[in-house]
This record gives structure tokens, sequence and C-alpha cells, in this order.
């Protein structure tokens, strides 16, 4: 999936930018099974996969490259799984990688359990687990980045249990 957003778009605001996933996983009755395979996303003014509220979603052997916001991006209330992930930033001001954000439903509560294994990226990793929540982050590798660039790891788990293992991580 190539949304191909730097010539089709020369400035773009924010809320149209947001809305720009190459793939948008999202479901607001009931849960959906999703199985992502053997994909990539790239050149997303927003992220390459959007995964909001409701959904149970596997991703295997999926490469990001510039994707805005996140080459992943997970919005609560949703189980993701993600397995051998290559996530690449090449143009300024892409931060690719990661992004997790908390958010709520109706009623207020946020649930969300999140995997991350073997991942290799030069992007972002923001990772905000949820009260009630859990992520586990094994095997991520974060290759170096120009300085001049926001990048690195942020992570945050209020009232969530975040595990992360035999990784690398770089500060921006």
């Amino acid at each position: 999936f190539d949304n191909d957003c730097f010539s089709n778009w020369q400035v773009s605001d924010q809320h149209s930018q947001a809305r720009s996933a190459c793939v948008e996983i999202y479901n607001n009755s009931k849960v959906i099974e999703v199985k992502v395979n053997n994909c990539s996303c790239s050149h997303s003014a927003g992220d390459g996969l959007w995964i909001i509220a409701k959904s149970n979603t596997e991703v295997n052997n999926f490469r990001s490259t510039d994707c805005f916001r996140g080459g992943i991006t997970v919005v609560g209330l949703s189980k993701v799984t993600v397995n051998n992930w290559v996530s690449t930033s090449a143009t300024a001001g892409m931060f690719d990688g990661i992004n997790t954000e908390l958010t709520g439903d109706d009623t207020g509560a946020e649930h969300m359990d999140l995997t991350v294994n073997n991942m290799i990226t030069n992007g972002q990793v923001k990772v905000q687990i949820p009260v009630h929540s859990t992520g586990t982050l094994s095997n991520i590798i974060q290759m170096p980045f120009a300085e001049d660039t926001y990048r690195g790891f942020t992570f945050s788990a209020v009232g969530g249990v975040l595990n992360v293992t035999n990784s690398i991580l770089r500060t921006g």
C-alpha cells in the first residue's frame, strides 16, 4: 500500500493528515478479527496501519516506510500482535515506527493488549499503555538516526503493565 502522499499533497491540514492511513482497521460495534500478512505501507501523511477500536489484529512480516505518525498506530480497545516488522524512515520529519495512543469509548473504558516481537526501526517507539491493559515488546532494535530529528522512545503505563525485553533503544 503506497499512499504516495508527498506527490499528492504539498501541504495538508492536521485532520486530513491524521485520517490518511494506508489501511484503517475500525469497528465500533462487535470485535472483528483481522490478519495482515506479508504487506508493506509507505509514504503516508498519517499512519501505515491505523488500528482503531474493537479488533483482534495479527500482523506478520510487515514493512513500513516513511509513514508520518507511525508505521503502525494503535488506539485503545484492541488486541494487537505484531511479528517481524521492519520500519524505516528515510525522509526528514517522518517518524514511522510504532505509536500507541490512549483513548476511550463512550463509557470511558480503555483496554489494549499489545505484543510486538522482532521489530527493527530507525523511527520512533512511542508506547502508552492504558489502565487495565498490557504491552509486551520483545527484540526491538532501534537503529541509529540523525540527531536533529525527534525519534527515540517514549513509554508510559498509567495503571497498565508494559514489559520490554531483549531490546536496544536509543534516545533522540
